[in-house]
């Protein structure tokens, strides 16, 4: 609802998630695909998992050079018994293939290649999802990325978070402060 009150000819969406509730992002995608405005997505640091969903609903989209793209099959957390499993290991297969057939479409590659991405858990850099067919460009000079600023630990192959100047900054900063404060015991 919030979506179809902007009156604009062209959207700039920010991007920099973790991801999400896989149908929550296809309610959010399908707004955005029926709103009349081109909608340019910005991946500012970390477009993974349910997110990439929202980037494939866009016109456009632009990536940060340090940023991160990631795909995936569909997780959930389930409860019952064999019959109400099977049922739900079901409904992640039509998931999944709902997903490929996205990727392949958005993209253009060919539905095997996509489903070899997704279930490798993939992780792309700007060049490799410019490469791959996820973004139409990478944006300006490297910006420090965010996906440090979420636990990711639950991903198999997520990237290690690269200190950025301002981690390095910070640490420095740190390691005067301790310096001071002993400094300032000893007196």
């Amino acid at each position: 609802p919030a979506l179809h009150a902007i009156d604009a000819q062209t959207i700039h969406l920010r991007i920099n998630s973790p991801g999400g509730d896989v149908f929550g992002s296809e309610a959010m995608a399908q707004a955005m695909r029926e709103h009349p405005a081109q909608i340019i997505g910005h991946i500012d640091g970390l477009a993974a998992s349910a997110a990439t969903n929202i980037a494939c609903a866009c016109d456009r989209v632009e990536m940060a050079r340090n940023a991160k793209y990631m795909v995936h099959q569909a997780w959930t957390i389930g409860m019952g018994n064999a019959d109400d499993l099977r049922s739900t290991a079901d409904l992640l297969d039509k998931v999944d293939a709902s997903i490929i057939s996205e990727y392949a479409r958005y993209t253009g590659k060919d539905a095997e290649t996509v489903a070899a991405w997704v279930k490798a858990e993939t992780w792309f850099a700007a060049e490799e999802a410019l490469a791959a067919g996820f973004i139409h460009a990478i944006a300006g000079e490297a910006q420090p990325s965010n996906s440090g600023a979420w636990n990711l630990s639950a991903y198999a192959n997520a990237p290690k978070p690269q200190p950025t100047a301002s981690d390095e900054h910070r640490d420095r900063q740190r390691q005067r402060m301790r310096a001071l404060s002993a400094l300032h015991r000893i007196e």
